[in-house]
């Protein structure tokens, strides 16, 4: 599966960057995404894993379950093609798919640009300047699979967020 994340990566940055010349990934970072979707069901929230490439010029937000799913029913369907015989219709069972976000984010930071590609009907890819966010330090720390992280606050397109950041990482991306 890394090798296909890897190969996937490297292709939409350099499909979709135009002008940008392709970026290698530095690094790679995993995230529950949870989200209280009807507040009459809060013990139900909707999560989904989530993905974050940083390279040095540019980010990609993408989600995991989605590159997932499509692995796996292209290898059920490969299997399936190989298990009919010769000459009898196919049917071909996907097995329960999980709705995923379809929406990936890429960011130039330097260039102050946000592309937003969304599946509608055909992929749109759309670009808005970066938004910028103001963030409140906090004196709050705490540490994470050894890495030592300082708290941040902000109020953000109607939210309020919290982000817990390693100074000691040369990453200015984040979901």
């Amino acid at each position: 599966m890394k090798p296909i994340l890897t190969t996937l990566l490297a292709i939409v940055f350099s499909t979709t960057a135009f002008a940008q010349s392709p970026d290698k990934a530095l690094a790679k970072v995993s995230y529950t995404f949870s989200h209280i979707r009807d507040t009459t069901q809060r013990d139900k929230p909707y999560t989904e894993a989530m993905l974050l490439f940083i390279g040095k010029n540019a980010s990609l937000y993408t989600s995991y379950d989605k590159i997932a799913q499509s692995e796996l029913r292209k290898k059920a369907i490969e299997q399936q093609i190989k298990e009919t015989p010769d000459g009898q219709p196919m049917k071909i069972n996907l097995g329960k798919i999980k709705p995923t976000t379809s929406i990936e984010y890429f960011l130039f930071a330097k260039e102050k640009k946000l592309f937003v590609k969304e599946p509608v009907v055909n992929d749109y890819l759309t670009e808005e300047p970066a938004f910028q966010i103001v963030w409140k330090l906090t004196k709050d720390t705490a540490s994470f699979s050894g890495v030592h992280c300082q708290k941040a606050t902000t109020h953000f397109k109607g939210r309020n967020w919290i982000a817990w950041y390693a100074s000691e990482l040369p990453f200015q991306s984040g979901p």
